[in-house]
């Protein structure tokens, strides 16, 4: 796990990718290595699917990790995602929980999360 982080903030994100892989294979019940496939999966630019299902995943494993709440929450609001993946209504729930269980200090989320409410209220 750790050297998945060393190597995707080094921008090595095929070494990255393998590293988390291993990770999951070893500790499947890590929330946080889960977490970071979904984000590297969109770093990568790869399947949807696959970083919205990394997301869940987290969040079975662990319904209170909040970023993974920011970016279910963030993935299933954006006009980005394909439509038959996209839920307003449940990306609503994922950024009020974010806000609920975030840290104050997390200033940049929580701003994010407030975005993404307001542009949905004016949908």
């Amino acid at each position: 796990y750790n050297l998945g982080i060393v190597h995707a903030a080094e921008g090595r994100l095929g070494d990255a990718l393998r590293s988390f892989e291993s990770a999951a294979r070893l500790a499947p019940e890590d929330a946080e290595v889960r977490y970071n496939l979904g984000l590297l999966k969109r770093r990568m630019g790869g399947s949807e699917r696959e970083e919205r299902r990394a997301y869940e995943e987290a969040l079975e494993l662990d319904p209170g990790l909040a970023e993974a709440h920011l970016q279910l929450g963030c993935f299933l609001a954006d006009p980005q995602t394909s439509p038959n993946l996209r839920n307003e209504g449940r990306a609503r729930v994922h950024l009020n929980r974010f806000l609920e269980l975030a840290l104050s200090s997390d200033v940049e989320g929580r701003e994010q999360a407030q975005a993404w409410l307001e542009w949905l209220d004016r949908r």
